[in-house]
């Protein structure tokens, strides 16, 4: 399955939090531009990951609550591989990709 496909509906019974939608979107909702900026590491876990103030790291790592996990490193085209090992590979539509440098 590739993370844009709706999934099972087992697979929304075994999650621990409400989940409405089967489609994941970051930046836009009904072609409204809601985020600006640039994306570098997402990570969609079944637990909350903090609870206080943080510094992220620079690089995620995958483990056993790990559902998806995007490095956001092709570089180019539409397809945001999901380094979970779970291939929910995403579609970044629209997308302008940056490189670190001109990232700042």
């Amino acid at each position: 399955a590739r993370w844009g496909d709706p999934p099972a509906v087992e697979e929304f019974r075994s999650l621990k939090f409400p989940v409405h939608v089967p489609v994941w979107s970051v930046g836009t909702l009904g072609g409204n531009r809601l985020f600006v900026g640039n994306i570098d590491e997402v990570r969609i876990s079944r637990i909350a990951r903090y609870s206080a103030d943080f510094t992220p790291q620079r690089r995620f790592e995958t483990d056993a609550d790990t559902l998806g996990l995007f490095h956001f490193d092709e570089g180019a085209g539409e397809v945001v591989r999901d380094s979970s090992g779970n291939a929910r590979h995403g579609k970044a539509g629209g997308a302008r990709w940056v490189s670190s440098l001109e990232a700042g």
